[in-house]
């Protein structure tokens, strides 16, 4: 009896054993970290050239109608995710989204999946830190589509402490623009327009253009055709005690691939058709269809050396000084033109014309108010743009004598 319970325990410390090691295979093989930090640059160190007929599922998840959610800004409640269409094809990622219109030219709202679209993301399978990163895409041309694809930090904060950084986010309307940027809990706004980086590429819907990331230690430059659109950098923070904290640099952990392709919002009548493809009509609803295609995905080292060079931040244009006036007894109030390429701005200002002793403050908005001057004293202004290290050109001198 003695040696059947052995036998047994054995036995059992095997099982165990053996699930254990095949855990930690299944966890190892199942999530791969990418660290672009390297000895020497420029070295492959990871792609997905969809040649395959059938997406890589162990580099890609596809969402589907259980893994919905709304998505920023979305404001279609009849929307749904389907797996279906996002497919590998003729060595292309094809990203789509179809929209059902009825006979009288309007979207057919009635129902829950009027409007789907698909979504694929690389969280805990394949994620990404430092290094340089290119995409050749195609995006989607249908009228109100929202083509996207961003990083996002896999952390246990939610967006923006957790750090993204854009490839391109590009929305057909009246005014179709091609947004890059970085965005952390300081660098960031809700307006798309506000802390981003415009690139005037051309022919974004018909042709395939290269978007590209290079992220080192220090900084997060963002490319579109070998061409740079705009650079964040770890010391960009006013405070310099966040450096290193998920407010203001989240970016020192792996992030992972999003993209996505789908309508922010529907137009009704002809107009909401325009680049949308028929692909199906029946007696009362017509299926159109559109896509963004991705050619391939590629991660290169980046050489450490190289990712300390000098920043190609653009310097900021000359300050310039609207208005200088007096508001109650011991304040002057500072009024300055938005700078191009300025990111916040210094206020210097003193009691002679040399500005010895002067004090600078600095502001990210476009007016100052400087507080407790001294009566009957002549005080000597100027202001400049700031973008990063970069640092512009001081204005003109304004003076104004305080009250008696």
């Amino acid at each position: 009896m003695k040696i059947v319970r052995n036998k047994l325990l054995i036995i059992v410390l095997l099982c165990a054993l053996s699930f254990e090691v095949s855990n930690n295979v299944y966890a190892s093989e199942s999530k791969r970290i990418i660290n672009g930090n390297q000895e020497k640059s420029n070295v492959l160190l990871w792609s997905d050239e969809f040649n395959e007929e059938k997406i890589n599922d162990n580099y890609w998840n596809v969402l589907g109608k259980k893994d919905m959610d709304y998505g920023y800004g979305s404001t279609l409640p009849f929307w749904l995710y389907d797996s279906n269409l996002c497919q590998a094809k003729d060595g292309c990622l094809t990203i789509k989204t179809q929209i059902l219109w009825d006979n009288n030219q309007n979207c057919v709202k009635r129902e829950r999946n009027s409007v789907t679209s698909s979504k694929i993301i690389s969280k805990n399978l394949i994620e990404y830190k430092y290094g340089r990163i290119d995409i050749r895409a195609k995006l989607a041309k249908g009228q109100s589509i929202w083509s996207m694809c961003y990083l996002l930090g896999n952390s246990k904060y939610g967006w923006p402490y957790c750090g993204e950084i854009k490839f391109w986010d590009y929305l057909i309307d009246d005014n179709p623009q091609l947004f890059q940027t970085a965005v952390s809990k300081e660098f960031y706004s809700l307006r798309r327009d506000e802390n981003a980086w415009k690139s005037k590429v051309q022919n974004v819907t018909t042709q395939f253009h290269l978007y590209s990331v290079e992220w080192s230690e220090n900084s997060i430059k963002c490319y579109v055709d070998n061409k740079l659109t705009g650079c964040y950098e770890r010391n960009f923070h006013s405070n310099k005690e966040i450096d290193k904290a998920y407010e203001g640099w989240p970016f020192d952990s792996p992030f992972y691939f999003v993209m996505e392709c789908r309508p922010k919002w529907i137009i009704d009548g002809d107009n909401g058709k325009k680049g949308w493809t028929k692909i199906s009509e029946s007696d009362d609803i017509s299926i159109y269809e559109d896509s963004m295609d991705i050619d391939y995905i590629r991660i290169y080292s980046l050489n450490k050396e190289k990712q300390t060079a000098k920043s190609i931040n653009k310097k900021p244009e000359k300050g310039k000084i609207k208005s200088v006036k007096r508001i109650r007894k011991n304040h002057i109030l500072v009024k300055f033109k938005k700078l191009k390429n300025a990111k916040k701005y210094h206020i210097q200002y003193a009691v002679n014309k040399k500005f010895k002793k002067a004090k600078i403050k600095t502001t990210k908005k476009l007016m100052y108010t400087i507080k407790k001057i001294s009566k009957d004293k002549t005080y000597y202004i100027r202001v400049r743009g700031v973008n990063g290290t970069k640092k512009g050109t001081w204005s003109k001198v304004k003076k104004i004598k305080s009250k008696k």
